[in-house]
């Protein structure tokens, strides 16, 4: 059974979610460095203060041509996973400004917030906010995992379903006899 079949069938195992996932990151990384190569002589001055708007404008470019347009995401194509027709164009938009527009507002809140409100102590509080925003963020990725691993468990032996009598009769001895040729060892040098 084929990667292609699974797919069509609606399942895609977690770990080919995982991966397309850095697959994407690499494909993106890899044209960024195309493009701040082909722009490095215009001035280190400019590509620093404009990076975020840089990041931003390619990553949605190629989001824009692949996740709305293809429903795929760079590295779905190579792992052939797609979306589901059942997911709505508005939805996989929706998803493309939210990739885009979190990590641009994640760079610049700082420099937005002292720019609103004029003062050095909003960049700070800003700052502040974004970092615990990461931080429920990654909390409810753990959940998310916790959830799937609840739901998953069941359907797989575990260690502690295993007899492991067997194991253990074979592995002890070899062990010990290992100790006794390294301490016999350690004792002739």
């Amino acid at each position: 059974m084929s990667a292609e079949d699974d797919t069509k069938r609606g399942f895609v195992p977690r770990i080919s979610q995982l991966d397309s996932i850095l697959l994407t990151d690499e494909a993106y990384s890899l044209i960024k460095s195309q493009v701040l190569t082909c722009v490095k002589y215009v001035g280190q001055n400019y590509l620093t203060r404009l990076e975020p708007e840089i990041e931003a404008g390619l990553r949605y470019i190629l989001l824009r041509y692949t996740v709305q347009k293809a429903r795929r995401s760079v590295g779905q194509q190579l792992l052939q996973i797609r979306y589901e027709d059942s997911v709505s164009l508005t939805r996989l938009r929706n998803y493309v400004y939210l990739l885009v527009f979190g990590r641009w507002v994640r760079q610049r809140a700082g420099d937005l917030a002292a720019g609103i409100f004029k003062k050095e102590g909003a960049r700070v509080l800003a700052s502040q906010c974004v970092n615990l925003l990461e931080i429920l963020y990654k909390v409810a990725e753990v959940l998310n995992l916790l959830v799937f691993l609840h739901q998953v468990l069941p359907f797989y032996r575990t260690v502690l379903d295993v007899n492991i009598w067997p194991a253990i009769t074979v592995f002890i001895p070899v062990m010990l006899q290992i100790l006794h040729s390294v301490v016999l060892y350690a004792i002739i040098q």
